[in-house]
């Protein structure tokens, strides 16, 4: 017999018996369908507004604020619809006593620790990229390309002093150019990874509620999904724009996230299942936390940090567009935490 303590998470079914009656398959595969659509809709958007001729006539502007407004989607997504849940479920009687009386804080250590693991890689991503920066043959390589040429003049060395220097101004920029487009590539892989697991989880979810309850909880993810891959997909948007196949690859990725979860729940709905079993209660707790400390250290440190405060794009904006973009910040969020009352 499965615990039966949840009553704040939106998925009750305790067994196929009890949903026989109005668990619809066609309605299930409709929403499949539905939500790879969505999800595609909202990550494509912001990649074809920056590399599509057609679709530039979005206002660079435009995309500004639709990066801001997605970083405060991840943010809710972070503490409203996965924080409470991965402690509902790592805190849960049904787990025994160590998890609800001698430990109930283990999914704030687990969000705790990935997001300290997340800033050990990117700390290591940093010193590898800055190691091949300092490379004496990626050194002659660079000037080699940049056509940097040793030259003596008739009055000594001062010709070849300012080629050095010159040199050295140009490598040192060229490195850095390197550093922040693996960061880049770096934070968005890892931003995937939590949005991915997340969209799995409640892909899940869906899969295996029926009746008026999934029809509620595919509307809320619809929107959801969109928001949440339009924040994906802006930064995708705004990596090295010669890998393109790589962000397409990237929004492919995320648009069959969520569908396939659903795919998933609706499989193992047709045998038993316990949405309070013990491995339901681990599995989805343990993704939520460490999903959690992704998206919270990505949010926090990567997007919101390094955009309104090292941006100089930004700090040169007039007062009213820097405005602008802490309303786009705070709407996203907003959206986001309605959201959270429906799914």
């Amino acid at each position: 017999m499965a615990c039966q303590h949840r009553t704040s998470l939106p998925l009750h079914i305790n067994s196929n018996q009890d949903q026989d009656d109005d668990y619809n398959l066609w309605l299930h595969i409709f929403g499949i369908f539905t939500l790879l659509a969505t999800s595609s809709l909202g990550v494509l958007i912001p990649l074809l507004a920056t590399k599509v001729h057609s679709f530039q006539l979005v206002p660079a502007l435009a995309l500004t604020l639709g990066r801001q407004f997605g970083t405060g989607v991840i943010l809710a997504t972070a503490l409203i619809h996965m924080l409470p849940t991965a402690m509902s479920n790592l805190s849960s009687p049904c787990l025994g006593d160590f998890f609800a009386k001698d430990y109930p804080a283990l999914g704030g250590l687990l969000v705790l620790t990935s997001s300290l693991v997340m800033h050990w890689i990117e700390f290591m991503a940093t010193e590898f990229n800055q190691a091949r920066v300092r490379d004496p043959a990626s050194t002659a390589a660079a000037a080699a390309g940049s056509g940097v040429a040793r030259t003596t003049t008739a009055g000594g060395h001062a010709g070849w002093k300012s080629d050095l220097n010159a040199f050295l101004i140009h490598s040192h920029l060229q490195g850095l150019a390197l550093l922040s487009d693996a960061q880049k590539r770096i934070s968005t892989y890892i931003l995937e990874a939590g949005v991915a697991a997340h969209s799995v989880i409640i892909g899940v979810a869906l899969g295996v509620s029926s009746g008026s309850e999934f029809i509620g909880l595919l509307i809320a993810l619809l929107f959801h999904q969109f928001f949440e891959g339009f924040a994906l997909g802006a930064r995708i948007a705004d990596l090295d724009p010669e890998r393109t196949s790589i962000h397409y690859l990237l929004a492919l990725i995320f648009a069959l996230t969520t569908p396939t979860g659903v795919m998933i729940g609706t499989i193992i709905s047709r045998h038993a299942y316990h949405s309070d079993s013990v491995t339901s209660l681990l599995v989805e707790g343990v993704l939520d936390a460490i999903s959690t400390g992704i998206l919270l250290y990505m949010g926090y440190v990567t997007l919101l940090a390094v955009e309104f405060n090292l941006n100089r794009e930004l700090l040169r904006q007039t007062p009213r567009i820097k405005s602008w973009c802490f309303f786009a910040l705070w709407t996203g969020a907003g959206v986001m935490a309605v959201l959270g009352r429906f799914a």
